[in-house]
């Protein structure tokens, strides 16, 4: 059922929280770049059925009817539920019928805490608007997005979206008058970071968000106060990145780690990580949704001056991690 690619659409990046994690959801400022890891994709109009194919969960397909179904049965489509709702915001969106198509990707994005999930979605997105010549601007591009991952994880912020569509580095707050993203430039200090994969969590992002809204209902003040402080932090990263402040930078990287840690969303193997990383002079903290259960807590973003130590101790671990820059469109 694999088919030959005709034409393989823009490449979409995985992304990175540098700072802000779940605190963004409750309209505390978060600071984003994008990740040197791509996804792209192609769709054409065939066949009966809707037909997904990629390297990662092989070949699966769909009756178009599928569509008409709630959110429950889609989600009961696991890795599929969120290109589904995908598709099919796109072709109400559009005033189209549901019909077949044959849609793959191509990705090297790892899966958890890397906007894996995100990418994708933009990139079929992309592919779909191609293939039935729907130009769409950069905020509808977001909005659809947002309405399907809304469906799929239940609250967004819309902070990821934002991203992967518009690149680069953004500072993100969704206020009551609406999300306002602001860029950031690329900074030096964020152009040579590791980025460490601790594995894929087993708990989905939406299972985890939930999580935390229910710890800011049962514990509101101490809940509060780490949002706060890390929504601090974010701004305090921005001017620590304008006026390259690597100290200061480093030490809101640790600091933030920490405030996660105590929020309860890191996992006991990856906190044991992070310590020893720190005796070796790195800063480090989760970057994504982190995890309620499990070993893997997702990605880590590490921070060091001299990352020598830190690279042979991760290879004698058997820990896989990326040097890379953050921040480049």
């Amino acid at each position: 059922m694999a088919y030959e690619l005709r034409h393989m659409g823009k490449a979409f990046p995985g992304k990175i929280i540098v700072n802000g994690e779940h605190a963004v959801v409750h309209g505390h400022p978060a600071l984003l770049a994008t990740f040197g890891k791509t996804v792209t994709a192609e769709a054409r109009i065939a066949g009966d059925n809707i037909v997904f194919s990629d390297h990662t969960f092989g070949i699966k397909s769909f009756q178009p009817g599928i569509l008409k179904a709630g959110d429950e049965v889609l989600l009961e489509q696991h890795e599929y539920a969120l290109p589904l709702m995908l598709v099919r915001e796109f072709f109400r969106y559009c005033g189209l019928a549901d019909r077949g198509l044959k849609i793959t990707a191509v990705s090297d994005i790892p899966i958890g805490g890397f906007g894996s999930s995100t990418a994708y979605a933009a990139a079929v997105l992309s592919a779909l608007s191609e293939e039935f010549a729907k130009e769409l601007s950069d905020q509808e591009r977001i909005d659809l997005l947002t309405r399907a991952e809304t469906a799929f994880h239940g609250r967004v912020s819309g902070a990821d979206q934002a991203l992967i569509i518009r690149g680069g580095m953004i500072r993100y707050q969704n206020k009551d008058s609406g999300p306002v993203f602001t860029p950031v430039s690329a900074a030096t200090l964020l152009q040579d970071v590791i980025v460490i994969n601790t594995g894929r969590p087993e708990d989905a992002t939406g299972t985890v968000v939930a999580w935390v809204g229910k710890r800011l209902q049962e514990r509101p003040h101490e809940t509060t106060e780490i949002f706060t402080r890390l929504g601090q932090i974010t701004d305090e990263m921005i001017s620590d990145l304008q006026q390259k402040h690597t100290d200061s930078m480093q030490s809101h990287v640790a600091e933030a780690g920490e405030l996660l840690i105590k929020l309860g969303i890191v996992r006991p193997e990856a906190q044991e990580l992070i310590r020893k990383l720190a005796k070796l002079g790195a800063a480090v903290k989760i970057t994504g949704a982190g995890a309620l259960q499990g070993r893997a807590s997702g990605a880590l973003l590490c921070l060091s001056d001299d990352y020598g130590p830190v690279e042979r101790f991760l290879q004698k671990q058997g820990v896989e991690y990326y040097r890379t820059a953050l921040g480049v469109s």
